[in-house]
Parts: C-alpha cells; structure tokens; sequence
C-alpha cells in the first residue's frame, strides 16, 4: 500500500516527467512548443537541484553508467560545435538524457518503487489518452498529405505511427515489472495497461511496432525458459548479426516471406534500404564525429520523394549525428547494464521483464529512428539502477 506521502512524491515526480513527454500538439501549436520547451527547462533545473543538494549524504557516488551518458552528450556538443550545427536542438537531447538520468539515478536510491510508480503513471496517461483519441478519430488526430505521393500521414497524440510503438512496450515492460517487484499478481490495472498496448499496435499497425510486440511476447513467454537466449550477451550479439545482415550488407530477400507475407512490406521495406545505404555513405565520409544534432534530425538525401529523412534505423542515426565515439559509448551503456544484471545475482521475473523490454526496444532501433530516445532512456536507466540496487544493499 502506498503511504499518502509516498502517493504525494509520486505525483510530484510525475509532474517533474510531464514536459518530458513528446505529443503531436507540440509540432502543430508554436505555443504549445514553446510551453513545452520552458517547462522541461525548468524541470531539469529543478532535478539538478535535487540531485546536488540532496540530504542523503550516503548515497553512492556518481556511477560509471553515468559518467557514460554524460560522456556520450560531451562527443555530441563537440560533433555539433564542429559542423556549426543547432545548439539550441541539442540542448533538447542534453536535457532529455540527464533529466530522466538524474532523476531515476536520485530516486531508484531512496525508493525504487516510488520512481518506478512514477515512470508506469506517466507513460499510462500519455498511452491512455492516445488511446481514446485514436478512437475517437481513427484517421489521426492530425494528418499530412504527401505532396510527392497520394499518401496520407497520419499524426496521434504521440506522434506518427511508426514512433508509437516503443510507448507501447514501455509501458507493458514498466507495469509488469511493478507487479513482479512488489511480488503481487498481475492485477486488474496492469491487465489493461497490456491490453490496451496491444490493441493500439494491432490498431495502427505499424510493422516495427507488430514486430516488436511478438519479440516482447515471446521473451517472455518463451525465450525466458532458455537461459542462454535470455542472456542479454547473447541478445546483443544476435542484433548485432541482424544489423550486419539487414542494415549493412542489405540481405533482406531472404526474409522476404516475413516481410511480404506478415508485415505487409516490401524487400526495400517501404525504401529504408536505400536510406540505409545513403547513410552509410555519409557516415563514410565523416566517421569519427559525424554531423552532429542539425535543425532536423533528417539528415539523409531519400531520393524516390526527393527529400530529407532520419536514418530509420537508431544505430546509423547515432553515428550520423554522434560518429563513433557515440556508437562505442552506446555499446559501452549496454554492456554496463548486462554486467549490473550479472553481477547483481537478481534473476526474477521483474529482471525478466526489463530484459524483455530492452532487448525488444533494440530489435525495433534496427528499422525506426526515436528521435532524442525517451524511451530507451527511461529503460535503460531504470534497469541498470534498478539492479545496481542489489548491488549497492548487498
């Protein structure tokens, strides 16, 4: 049960987490853009204040998860100073990483519940409300007509649908792991938040997201009961080898049943393969550093609509934007949350769940690109201070 000053902290730290969270309304209202842009200013303030002054003089020194996420924005400015990129834009990704870094790392301490609760009432208001909209206009709440194609973009309340998805498996991951943590049932709630999940996947049926879902479930479902394959050394390495196959060396005929049959995609999977391979050009070309953080995060020439693109795949947008500093500090993260789950002993279901959730979010980073990554922010943090807990009690 949670006490009244715990119930009061949890909202206070929702309310700390709301500007974090990214709508449609913020890309069509210059108003609301700028609303949201002040109060993320002023919650990052408010959570540095907190960390530095906290009152709990014992708490752990700076960890080296840390120091990584504040090395890896360090490469960024620099790439950004470099190629005269926007300041201003990447002040956004700076605040978005440490923001939900320092305030799950201060909290996650005094009481992981309280930030966990925090994290799962947050993301269930953002995926309730996009739920009922996308009910009430099944259109999109929001459309765009491409002037190159007759297509129509369709925008929800969390954006398009290809960026909904890790919203979904988030909160699927976040719920569970709540219930599993408190060494309750699945109740009721939780129960909703999973079934309201998967409709909204099947519903807006972007293939990254239906991809995901069925690699969330089987995780967990299946995979669990193999302790090899539910090592996250050997996910890695089997991402790894996918974005070799697919993104690199671009052999996607051979799953061309899957694509074609399942997902309803072609063998270029809606052009990707082509902005793929436009990315890899420019990254050739500026290996090291990259281009740093632009105006837009549409970096790469797409020639069949003659426009600009993100990567469409997380990985090449990192070294695109970041160079290879950022892709070997976001190998080193990783690498640091599997060896906190090793080394922490903590093997239940909730460690399960967060596996899941990571390994799932790193699948669908193969053929979609987040933006400033809130989502994979929020898990991987969580999931490295979540176990570093067992680590630091013991």
């Amino acid at each position: 049960m949670e006490t009244k000053s715990n119930s009061l902290l949890i909202w206070w730290l929702v309310l700390l987490l709301v500007p974090y969270m990214s709508t449609y309304l913020s890309l069509i209202n210059q108003n609301v853009y700028i609303l949201t842009i002040v109060s993320r200013a002023m919650s990052f303030t408010i959570i540095c204040g907190l960390y530095l002054f906290r009152k709990n003089k014992r708490l752990p020194s700076i960890s080296t998860f840390s120091l990584l996420s504040i090395l890896y924005m360090f490469v960024l400015l620099l790439s950004t100073f470099i190629n005269q990129g926007d300041i201003f834009k990447f002040l956004g990704y700076l605040v978005t990483c440490l923001g939900i870094l320092l305030l799950i790392d201060l909290y996650s301490q005094v009481n992981r519940d309280i930030i966990l609760s925090a994290l799962v009432y947050i993301f269930r208001l953002m995926v309730y409300i996009n739920f009922l909209l996308m009910i009430v206009y099944p259109d999109g709440v929001y459309t765009v007509n491409d002037i190159y194609s007759s297509a129509v973009t369709r925008y929800n309340f969390l954006g398009l649908d290809n960026q909904t998805g890790p919203y979904f498996i988030l909160l699927m991951t976040l719920s569970l792991c709540r219930q599993y943590t408190r060494g309750s049932r699945i109740n009721v709630l939780c129960k909703t938040d999973i079934v309201i999940c998967i409709i909204s996947i099947l519903f807006l049926w972007s293939a990254t997201a239906v991809v995901g879902l069925i690699i969330f479930l089987a995780f967990i479902l299946l995979i669990s009961k193999n302790k090899h394959l539910a090592n996250l050394r050997t996910s890695y390495l089997i991402i790894g080898l996918l974005f070799v196959i697919v993104v690199i060396f671009q052999a996607t005929t051979m799953l061309k049943p899957i694509f074609e049959g399942l997902l309803n995609k072609d063998v270029t999977l809606t052009g990707r393969t082509f902005i793929w391979k436009e990315a890899i050009s420019m990254i050739i070309l500026k290996p090291i550093l990259g281009y740093g953080i632009q105006d837009s995060p549409n970096l790469v020439y797409f020639f069949i609509y003659q426009d600009f693109r993100t990567a469409h795949n997380e990985y090449l947008q990192v070294w695109l934007q970041g160079g290879i500093g950022c892709v070997l500090i976001l190998i080193a993260q990783l690498s640091r949350v599997r060896r906190v789950i090793s080394q922490s002993g903590y093997q239940d279901k909730s460690s399960l769940i967060l596996r899941g959730g990571i390994v799932t979010i790193l699948v669908m980073m193969l053929t979609e690109s987040y933006g400033q990554m809130l989502v994979f922010y929020v898990l991987i943090f969580y999931t490295y201070f979540h176990h570093r807990h067992y680590l630091i009690r013991t």
